[in-house]
């Protein structure tokens, strides 16, 4: 009986904390909506949004009777995920440029 108490709390974190991640996750995508829309240049509109519905089907999966990969959730890092956007494309996303700027500046002081 304990046991299975025990089973049922530490489902329960791990399903919280998946929730959350599934919420960063989400809200992080949104965002990646939001800077497509300031990128003014067509062609790197076009690169920005193609890499970023591929990259979304590889880890939502490919087909319809495909289920989300929970392991991808529990590695996904927020923080290195937009790192990797700025890399690429923060000269072409105003708001990402500034964000960025202000990152370096906190930095420094």
């Amino acid at each position: 009986m304990i046991g299975a108490f025990y089973r049922f709390i530490q489902g329960n974190r791990k399903h919280s904390k998946r929730m959350k991640k599934l919420d960063q996750w989400s809200q992080f995508h949104k965002q990646l909506m939001d800077w497509s829309n300031e990128i003014t240049d067509p062609s790197v509109k076009v690169d920005f949004i193609n890499e970023c519905v591929s990259k979304l089907v590889l880890t939502s999966g490919n087909s319809i009777g495909d289920r989300f990969d929970k392991d991808m959730l529990d590695d996904w890092d927020i923080d290195e995920s937009k790192k990797n956007i700025c890399d690429k494309w923060g000269k072409h996303i105003p708001s990402l440029l500034q964000e960025m700027r202000d990152n370096k500046l906190n930095q420094i002081l």
